[in-house]
């Protein structure tokens, strides 16, 4: 008979002194990417109608103990790949958040492997079923923010701009997964995987990055059927200053190859298998550096060089640091070559921050208006029915909370059309009843809104164009009608 020898493999944690710097759990995590871009080898065979992915998930989410791949013909001298495509499958089901990178495996003595024993950080299905259960419902907070009429790039930057403005980076270094869509912080490997998961539910091809010596995780993204990199750890504030606030970047968004290898902080030590992201298109984008990109109404405002402009070419406010080569922090003191503005949406009406005031933009009118007159300010953003803004510390130079503006009960996302529905969209931030109707040629539509919170009603599409009403429960208007074709 032969002998069954049991080896265990250790995977240490190596903690990094460079800022930029991120932990990886195991050093066999390189890639991520769908079935058709990893090499066909000798342990992607089948078991009995199932694949090496379906048999490792399918372990993982009854808690196997012990998981039998003895009919894959896996061997020890193929354990470095095994290691590499366990991570690949772990990537793909990030949702499994209790499963760790490292695992021991079994083998006889002619080096078949027989079984493999995983690693969990959790046992208790109840636990883990609560906790899936708010990350979905977390994943839906993301995707309430993604219109309908979107382009790909929108849907990207959207949810890129609403992870690094609601998350932190951990500097405890202690959450690796999928969790921090509920506990709002954890490492480069959490900002990675709820990004590919919320990107897997948007139907956008998506793939995990690692680099062994950075220590270091990133997503590389598929668009218009080109690839690009796209690092929210990095583009998130929150990685160099724990106290960050209202501000993201763009630095490392929709990078090619070589732009990812030749920044300040270069990208370097990754292998995509095969793929390239050869593609230039958005190297040298205007919306690249601080500031949100916002859709609304079809259009697209950033914020580029010192101007906010839209992607229809207009230059919505000029010169957003005074035009006097510096952000200034009071009446007689300034940073150079710094700039701290944040761009956000609310009802349709585009807000934005100077130094010196926070702005609203009237799209429809062209007007805009000064909303607070304050020095110092550092970015803002909307969750919800407030907008939050910050300044800059004139003694650290780091971005502190410095106040919200509550602008209504009711935030209301533009409706469109999915496939034969309806979509329409609100946030509720009072106990009142509200009604909501679609009337159009074929028939009127109602549904009563009753709790608070984000919302999303179904309305079956009408052979011709629809009107949306928003009502109180008395059937007053709380806002005009919308018309959509």
């Amino acid at each position: 008979m032969k002998r069954l020898l049991l080896l265990v493999l250790v995977f240490m944690l190596v903690l990094s002194t460079n800022v930029f710097a991120d932990e990886i759990s195991m050093g066999y995590a390189k890639k991520d990417f769908p079935e058709s871009f990893v090499p066909v080898t000798k342990i992607m065979l089948f078991k009995k109608g199932q694949t090496l992915d379906e048999t490792l998930a399918s372990g993982w989410q009854n808690l196997d103990e012990k998981i039998d791949v003895e009919d894959f013909n896996i061997y020890t001298d193929d354990i470095d790949a095994f290691a590499d495509k366990y991570l690949q499958i772990l990537y793909k089901n990030p949702l499994l958040y209790y499963v760790e990178n490292g695992f021991r495996y079994a083998y006889y003595s002619d080096g078949k492997i027989a079984y493999i024993v995983p690693s969990y950080t959790e046992t208790n299905k109840t636990v883990i079923n609560n906790t899936i259960a708010e990350i979905e419902k977390a994943t839906d907070e993301v995707l309430w923010h993604i219109h309908g009429n979107m382009s790909d790039f929108d849907k990207i930057m959207t949810v890129h701009d609403y992870m690094t403005l609601n998350y932190e980076y951990d500097q405890s270094l202690k959450n690796h997964s999928i969790t921090i869509m509920t506990t709002k912080t954890g490492v480069c490997e959490s900002y990675a995987r709820a990004f590919y998961h919320v990107m897997k539910k948007l139907g956008i091809n998506c793939g995990y990055v690692t680099s062994v010596p950075m220590k270091h995780a990133w997503n590389i993204i598929e668009l218009d059927g080109k690839w690009y990199h796209i690092d929210l750890t990095w583009d998130d504030p929150t990685l160099q200053k724990s106290d960050a606030y209202a501000q993201t970047n763009h630095t490392y968004a929709l990078l090619s190859d070589k732009e990812i290898s030749s920044q300040e902080n270069p990208h370097y030590g990754y292998n995509l298998d095969g793929l390239a992201a050869d593609s230039t298109a958005y190297d040298k984008a205007p919306w690249h550096g601080y500031g949100a990109i916002v859709f609304s109404g079809g259009v697209d405002y950033y914020v580029s060089g010192n101007n906010l402009v839209s992607s229809k070419g207009e230059i919505i406010y000029k010169n957003l640091d005074g035009g006097d080569g510096g952000w200034r922090l009071t009446q007689t003191t300034y940073l150079k070559e710094a700039m701290f503005a944040n761009v956000s949406e609310y009802n349709g009406i585009i807000y934005f921050n100077t130094d010196m005031a926070i702005y609203s933009y009237n799209p429809k009118t062209k007007e805009t208006k000064e909303v607070l007159s304050e020095i110092g300010l550092g970015g803002l953003f909307i969750e919800g029915n407030t907008l939050y803004y910050s300044k800059v510390d004139i003694n650290t130079l780091q971005l502190k909370k410095a106040g919200t503006i509550k602008l209504g009960d009711i935030c209301y996302k533009e409706p469109y059309y999915d496939n034969n529905e309806l979509i329409v969209k609100v946030c509720k931030e009072t106990t009142k009843p509200m009604c909501i109707f679609a009337s159009g040629s074929d028939k009127i539509q109602s549904s009563k809104i009753t709790g608070n919170g984000l919302t999303q009603i179904k309305f079956s599409k009408d052979s011709g164009e629809q009107t949306i009403f928003y009502w109180d429960e008395n059937l007053t208007p709380l806002r005009d009608y919308e018309v959509i074709k």
